[in-house]
């Protein structure tokens, strides 16, 4: 599929199952030739771009910002920019090293640059430059509290490791919130681990897949699980639950209120509500947020009371981090400024928020292990996320809502190269890895892979989504689309054309659809794409003026299906 992207690609086979079949792993490759250019396109093309300020882990903000006597903070270079800049266009330039986060860093209208002059944000050349919202733990040792190794699997005593927080003074917890579709919790996340540059898990019952019911009472109250598991958990000061309690692609996570475990019932918090009911047969869960079950590499457990947290590290001495700061950027009206190059990780909301303003990039960076999403645009003109790896997210990945519906004024916002995989840790569905909102937006050449739910959205009018290849999400839903939206018949313009979808069959219920235009949506040219090994490939349920063309369907269950959703029933 060279043709697709127009890109060099390397192709490598994977040599590995997922869902059930074999997939190739496809890697984006540009030259070095091309990279360069790349670069130069962003930076500016022509303009000059000389280093103006440096900042450096051993710098000082009361330092001029030269290679000698070079900054110390993204906060202070900000500073400095605002005095500095006139006619000439800026450039900050970050040494290699870590750079901890406490809040985020505010920039407005009068730190922008202008097209003649702009301002870019950049790691040197080479560096790995670091900028974290999270703290490394300190004084890990071995469990030695006699009730708590009682309370430990017996194979788990001899590798879990304990930390006392408070000692560390980090005692900003956080609590976990009800959250799921529908259900609120738009808050930042709770304090969460973070080792190897991958988030952790809070230790769960079972470590893979969920479990079934076997009854529940009229009120939903009690539900009668289908396992006697839940007598370990009647020692756990705060046993929570995700699940699907009926349908594939509503999920709610809800704190175990009491637990019964002569009858293997869990009590429900009664101010908890569910948006479909309980329904056996459907139903399926596991159990989360538990020391008694901590018993893998990767687990941990958070004691609240005590202020320690409990560990089974992935492999020996790797060190650990815990989130605290909630952003590293949040702009209103800035423009004309360039974010490229850096690391960007362990926040516990969204990592990077912008609203309105024209012309902020974010270039070649990784962003990773937040509580949110990775990077959020409301509003403003041609902002653009270029060539950025994102994974580990806690909401989907990338939102970029611009543009005018009444007037069909485009926002001209551009997502493009990016690489997007493991997203939605904390919310499962209906959270896009990119999800582009208006008009006239485009989203082209990404690569999307292994999410829990959808991939892609475009709701509005008059976008494009091109180039881009998906596979392997849905990967825990039914019912639900790798692209989705739904019951409007005004978002018309819409145009899906020369993307590579593959690998795409949904866990449970009525499987998953590839590409879903879903009660009486209208107004899509799906063109050119190819699907391989794909349940409900072209899924259209009622509306109009959709049309299908030119596309190309191997080894799929169903090509095409359209139905007569919104005349009788």
């Amino acid at each position: 599929m060279r043709h697709l992207t127009g890109m060099h690609r390397n192709w490598r086979s994977a040599n590995r199952k997922d869902q059930g079949v074999k997939i190739r792993r496809i890697l984006f490759k540009p030259s070095i030739a091309m990279t360069l250019l790349m670069a130069f396109a962003f930076l500016g093309g022509g303009a000059s771009y000389a280093a103006n300020l440096y900042v450096s882990p051993d710098g000082d903000d009361a330092n001029p910002g030269t290679r000698e006597r070079p900054l110390a903070t993204l906060s202070g270079a900000r500073a400095r920019v605002r005095a500095l800049k006139g006619e000439e266009p800026v450039t900050v330039e970050f040494a290699a090293g870590t750079y901890r986060v406490h809040e985020a860093v505010r920039f407005t209208e009068a730190d922008s640059g202008t097209l003649a002059a702009p301002i870019v944000y950049r790691a040197a050349p080479g560096a790995e430059v670091r900028l974290t919202g999270g703290v490394e733990v300190q004084g890990w040792r071995s469990v030695s509290d006699p009730d708590i190794l009682e309370r430990l699997p017996p194979e788990t005593r001899d590798h879990v490791q304990v930390a006392d927080l408070r000692a560390q003074d980090l005692t900003a917890f956080g609590e976990i919130p009800v959250r799921g579709l529908g259900m609120g919790g738009s808050g930042p996340a709770e304090m969460e681990l973070f080792a190897g540059d991958q988030a952790m898990t809070l230790a769960r019952w079972p470590n893979e897949g969920f479990r079934g019911i076997v009854d529940t009472d009229e009120d939903n109250a009690e539900v009668v699980l289908d396992t006697d598991r839940a007598a370990r958990w009647t020692d756990e000061t705060d046993p929570w639950i995700l699940a699907y309690w009926h349908h594939d692609w509503s999920e709610l996570y809800e704190p175990i209120w009491q637990i019964d475990p002569e009858r293997n019932v869990i009590r429900r918090d009664p101010n908890v509500r569910t948006r479909y009911g309980i329904t056996p047969g459907r139903a399926r869960w596991y159990a989360f947020n538990l020391l008694s079950e901590l018993d893998q590499p990767g687990e941990y457990y958070l004691d609240r009371v005590d202020g320690k947290i409990y560990f089974w590290p992935p492999e020996p001495g790797i060190s650990a981090e815990v989130s605290m700061a909630d952003g590293l950027i949040r702009a209103t009206d800035l423009s004309h400024v360039t974010f490229q190059g850096f690391t960007i990780e362990a926040f516990r909301a969204t990592a990077l928020e912008f609203s309105g303003g024209t012309a902020v990039k974010v270039v070649g960076c990784t962003i990773r292990n937040t509580g949110r999403r990775a990077v959020a645009f409301d509003g403003g003109t041609r902002h653009e996320v270029y060539g950025c790896d994102i994974y580990y997210t806690g909401v989907g990945g990338i939102l970029m809502v611009g543009g005018d519906r009444p007037t069909l004024t485009p926002g001209k916002h551009n997502v493009e190269n990016n690489h997007l995989h493991r997203f939605s840790r904390r919310y499962r569905t209906y959270r896009a890895a990119i999800d582009i909102q208006g008009v006239g937006n485009r989203m082209a050449h990404n690569l999307v892979h292994h999410g829990p739910h959808l991939a892609l959205r475009a709701p509005g009018n008059d976008h494009i989504v091109e180039f881009n290849e998906i596979h392997n999400v849905v990967y825990e839903s039914g019912d639900a689309g790798a692209y989705y939206v739904g019951r409007d018949w005004t978002q018309q313009g819409n145009i899906l054309r020369y993307n590579y979808w593959h690998q795409i069959v949904g866990a449970a219920g009525y499987g998953g659809m590839t590409i879903y235009l879903d009660d009486q949506h209208s107004g899509h040219t799906i063109h050119g794409n190819v699907f391989e090994r794909c349940s409900h490939a072209v899924f259209i349920g009622g509306g109009s003026d959709n049309t299908v063309t030119d596309n190309v369907f191997i080894a799929s269950w169903q090509a095409a299906w359209l139905d007569n959703r919104g005349l009788t029933w």
